[in-house]
């Protein structure tokens, strides 16, 4: 035989052989169970289920824009085929293997991955006889430690001081079975980013980059409302999910074989938000959530699509906050002084004292909201839980000698759900004024609110914006320039209280046109990074004016800005700010000075305000200047979805 033909056999048997190789198992099987394996994996073959949508989102693989394979997974124990994260061909193939997986039944894929083995099984048509079922007892004990037959997406509030929840943050609740009217016994579903707690600008790097690995977790749900509502000061929104039972059972075999896998986590598009709408993909199919974001995934966003798809009304839970100070408006003058010495560790004594000239009902009531402020106190970081224990016993002593009385009549006024919120992406056009010259400007926002927007839906006296570009063109020069581009800007006004004493701060990395500099339009553009503190008040009146005092500093970085091509300085910002309905006001002057680089003072303000036509449509008038420049614009803001 020569040597061309030898090889040509060797070809023509391989060509045959490996086929077979591929299907089988690790272990040799006995002949009658080999015959079911093959006979299951050419069923797969023929249908080739591979290619079936509800297999690629049960596996999270995703196709590039050459066509090929990609997955989000980054645990390579969530696969049973050594390249099964890019082949979902070989994967299935590994799956059907596992069928007859020899070993401890708990050990079984089957029992680690019960939705994924739920699904072949209905794909292709494997019976018990041809694969029996193993128990998997470690999957059951967890269910009847859950015991849940209700599910609900619930949305907490912004929180502006922590960067991975400036947006709020998405999560299922579980409602255990005969729980009414205990349910902090509920458990949760969560979707997070495992940060070892790790601060400051590496934490923020590295959450953009996505070096954290973001993980479910089920944790009873106290804990989250102690989080959330009580330590964070955050709204809970509850939007029943109403599934079946046939679906509930989906949602926990799904939770199950997630719990133990991570995904690389990205704090503007594969967040808390984005893992939940493959999730619930999976729970109902049929149902498109995922598509409808490619850039960006914010919660608020997420959280209005899902209430809007599964038909739910929003539960309004209040924050220990705003519980607070919903209990202390009911209170008389008298009564809050009393109170405020109540939660006095100098005063209390007095507050006892105090007290005892009321009735059994209203000392009843200061007893009750001194107790609850000595909790916000201790929850918010303010008070040592020592020293709120201490300050809270003789409290609790007082009050339980009054027996039962009528308190606190009625609730918390719910505040406008994110469903009443405007969309989070903004359009902007309008004409700006100077001299005699007419400018024309166009604007685009990635998110998300700015003060002179509508705030229904949103946190009052805060500002969070990403990615705010406005160009503007001017006719009589023929010139196009960015106006000003915002990478970040947060602003959080916090009104100064004696009863809840937190300072207003803000922060922005900006891009704006330095006209103080004598630069002709479009050739005065800086960078500027910028932090600011201070304090805000509220006055009681129409309008609500509240009024604000920052100091900042500042560095500024561009050719403009002489020789030097910097500054560095600081200074103090003041305004106000006002609302009535529709209608919103702000007014603020500033002046900065430096004292390296480029030192000429900056004197600048803006006065605007702004009306609210529809949920989405806006119209308002600007009135800014800096130093000897000035310019007067009227713009129409329409904000739609985010992309």
């Amino acid at each position: 035989m020569n040597k061309k033909k030898a090889v040509f056999i060797l070809k023509t048997a391989l060509f045959f052989i490996l086929p077979l190789l591929t299907a089988m198992p690790a272990e040799a099987l006995s002949p009658q169970v080999e015959l079911k394996r093959i006979e299951i994996i050419s069923r797969a073959r023929k249908m080739k289920a591979w290619e079936a949508p509800e297999w690629h989102k049960l596996l999270f693989y995703e196709k590039t824009l050459f066509g090929r394979v990609k997955n989000r997974v980054s645990n390579p124990a969530f696969f049973l085929a050594p390249n099964g994260d890019i082949s979902p061909k070989l994967e299935l193939e590994a799956a059907i293997d596992g069928f007859f997986f020899e070993g401890r039944d708990d050990d079984r894929p089957e029992c680690l991955f019960p939705e994924r083995y739920r699904w072949l099984r209905n794909k292709l048509g494997v019976s018990e006889e041809e694969a029996p079922k193993p128990y998997c007892a470690s999957f059951e004990n967890w269910k009847n430690i859950l015991n849940i037959d209700k599910a609900s997406l619930v949305f907490a509030g912004a929180y502006l001081n922590n960067p991975s929840s400036s947006y709020g943050h998405t999560f299922l609740r579980l409602h255990r079975r005969h729980t009414e009217g205990a349910n902090l016994l509920d458990y949760t579903l969560n979707y997070a980013a495992n940060t070892k707690e790790e601060l400051g600008i590496f934490y923020a790097i590295k959450g953009l980059l996505g070096f954290y690995p973001g993980m479910f977790s089920t944790v009873p749900y106290y804990l989250k409302v102690q989080e959330y509502q009580n330590a964070g000061s955050r709204d809970l929104w509850e939007f029943p999910l109403n599934l079946t039972p046939e679906e509930m059972e989906t949602l926990q075999r799904r939770a199950w074989e997630m719990g133990r896998f991570n995904f690389p986590y990205l704090f503007f598009s594969k967040n808390c938000s984005w893992a939940l709408l493959p999730f619930l993909e999976t729970i109902r199919p049929g149902i498109k959530l995922e598509e409808k974001f490619t850039i960006a995934v914010i919660p608020s966003d997420t959280a209005k699509l899902i209430a809007e798809t599964f038909g739910s009304s929003p539960v309004y839970r209040p924050s220990l906050l705003n519980i607070t100070q919903w209990k202390r408006s009911q209170l008389s003058k008298k009564e809050k002084d009393a109170a405020y010495m109540l939660a006095s560790k100098k005063k209390q004594d007095k507050g006892l004292e105090a007290i005892e000239q009321l009735p059994d009902d209203r000392k009843a009531a200061t007893l009750e909201y001194a107790g609850d402020y000595l909790s916000w106190l201790m929850h918010s970081g303010k008070l040592k839980k020592d020293d709120a224990d201490k300050l809270t016993m003789p409290l609790m002593s007082a009050r339980a000698k009054l027996g039962l009385q009528e308190t606190f009549k009625g609730k918390p006024k719910q505040p406008a759900s994110l469903l009443e919120a405007h969309d989070s992406f903004r359009f902007s056009a309008g004409a700006a004024y100077h001299k005699d010259k007419i400018s024309y400007e166009f604007g685009m926002r990635g998110a998300l609110q700015d003060l002179l927007d509508d705030n229904e839906g949103y946190l009052n006296d805060s500002a969070l914006e990403m990615l705010n570009l406005r160009g503007r063109y001017t006719p009589d020069t023929g010139r196009l320039h960015l106006e000003q581009g915002t990478i970040v800007k947060v602003t959080s006004f916090n009104p100064w209280t004696r009863w809840e004493k937190q300072k207003s701060w803000g922060a922005e990395i900006i891009f704006e046109q330095a006209r103080e500099t004598g630069k002709e339009d479009g050739n005065a553009l800086i960078g500027s990074p910028r932090a600011e503190a201070g304090y805000s008040a509220r006055l009681q009146t129409y309008m609500k004016p509240l009024f604000y005092l920052l100091g900042g500093i500042e560095a500024g970085f561009g050719p403009s800005l002489g020789e030097e091509n910097y500054r560095i300085g600081g200074g103090i910002k003041g305004g106000i700010l006002a609302n009535a309905g529709k209608f919103r006001f702000n007014a603020e002057a500033k002046h900065y000075g430096y004292f390296a680089g480029y030192s000429k003072p900056l004197w600048t303000g803006t006065i605007g305000a702004s009306w609210a036509i529809k949920r989405n449509t806006g119209i308002r008038a600007e009135y800014a200047w800096r130093r000897h420049y000035s310019n007067f614009g009227v713009y129409i803001t329409q904000f739609v979805p985010a992309p």
